[in-house]
């Protein structure tokens, strides 16, 4: 660790899905300043009960072991915040000045509450004294009700995801716009892991995995209002595998184990790896798959940054062209519903979950079908 070497703070809060869209911002960093050290603060989200749900979804991961995908060509350390208590920011303003810090960025979604990122910019200048803070500016809301969300995307300022950590090069004015095609998702597996994912699936599926036609499904997620049903992932799978030479590997934490056997019940060729896989080693898997079908998460995103035809089943809590993984917009589904967008990221405040109970099995068959076309 070369402390001396002029250091990027970057922050971002967020879980896997989020992270993995923040990683072409990550990216342009590293274009712009190549000879800067990369430093991450993060924490799985800012919100202490939502922490507590995340932990408890994964089994209590304390290191997020996603960031490993990005090391060390997208960051070069990382420090995680386990709580905002005074002795844990007094610690981590001692560890950060350890860092010959140039400068901090501040990676938000677009159009982020104001009132949210001033609490990070006081964060920053607490922890590092720092007055050259980036990526803060632009529109935004003093709220996050639907109808400030509605007029924001009107005017056209409410675009997907990947552009608001990346907002950093606009207030630096390193160029004028931020162009789609300047950012790319790159997270890399490691070779170890790919050989123990392989291990893996010789385990379960009998047949030479080179001539395999492998779908994933990836049916959890940590809020409940997300979920696609588990009846119609079951009944996918009964379909696919009656049309399809193929085998169905179900992916998740050991959270989804008990989830994930509904839908392999009595069904050959299903096997169910919840709980079995590291992040890196379920990478591995997604990148050895046809198609990986799943809700909106972190799974898909992790699916669609390892390269493969990703069918992500994404609910009505934001706009369209918002939160799809980023190089999957388009094979991702949706369905228009009056109540969408709701904005509400804990449960359906309608009570009837339709933006995800009404995908119809077929409509996503039809997917697959189009996209085994073309593989």
């Amino acid at each position: 660790m070369n402390e001396n070497k002029n250091t990027i703070l970057v922050w971002r809060s967020a879980a896997l899905g989020d992270f993995i869209l923040s990683t072409p911002a990550l990216r342009l960093i590293r274009e712009y300043f190549p000879y800067h050290k990369i430093l991450l603060l993060t924490t799985i989200a800012a919100d202490k009960v939502q922490r507590e749900k995340v932990k408890k979804y994964t089994g209590g991961e304390q290191a997020y072991p996603w960031l490993k995908l990005a090391m060390p060509h997208l960051i070069d350390d990382v420090i995680t915040v386990q709580s905002f208590s005074f002795s844990e920011l007094r610690s981590l303003a001692n560890h950060i000045s350890m860092f010959n810090i140039d400068f901090s960025i501040i990676m938000a979604d677009p159009c982020a509450p104001y009132l949210g990122r001033l609490k990070k910019v006081l964060l920053l200048m607490l922890l590092t004294k720092s007055v050259r803070i980036y990526g803060w500016g632009g529109y935004g809301s003093l709220n996050t009700s639907r109808k400030k969300r509605i007029l924001l995307k009107e005017k056209g300022l409410l675009r997907h995801h990947v552009f608001g950590p990346a907002r950093f090069v606009l207030d630096m004015k390193l160029t004028e716009d931020i162009c789609a095609e300047e950012l790319k998702v790159d997270l890399r597996v490691s070779d170890e892991s790919i050989l123990s994912s392989k291990k893996l699936l010789n385990q379960w599926i009998k047949r030479e995995l080179d001539n395999a036609t492998i779908i994933a499904f990836a049916p959890g997620t940590v809020q409940p209002h997300k979920s696609w049903p588990l009846d119609k992932y079951r009944e996918l799978a009964e379909l696919i595998l009656g049309q399809y030479d193929a085998e169905i590997v179900i992916l998740g934490t050991s959270g989804d184990f008990e989830r994930a056997n509904h839908i392999v019940a009595d069904l050959a060729n299903v096997h169910n790896l919840c709980g079995k896989t590291s992040v890196e080693e379920s990478a591995a898997i997604f990148k050895r798959s046809s198609i990986v079908i799943g809700n909106d998460g972190g799974a898909v995103h992790l699916a669609d940054a390892m390269g493969v035809p990703v069918i992500a089943l994404t609910p009505g809590l934001e706009f369209a062209d918002s939160i799809e993984p980023w190089n999957n917009r388009s094979n991702s589904i949706r369905i228009d519903i009056a109540c969408a967008p709701c904005y509400s990221f804990t449960h359906c405040p309608m009570g009837h979950n339709r933006c995800m109970t009404d995908i119809s099995v077929d409509v996503v068959l039809e997917k697959v079908s189009t996209l085994l076309q073309h593989i």
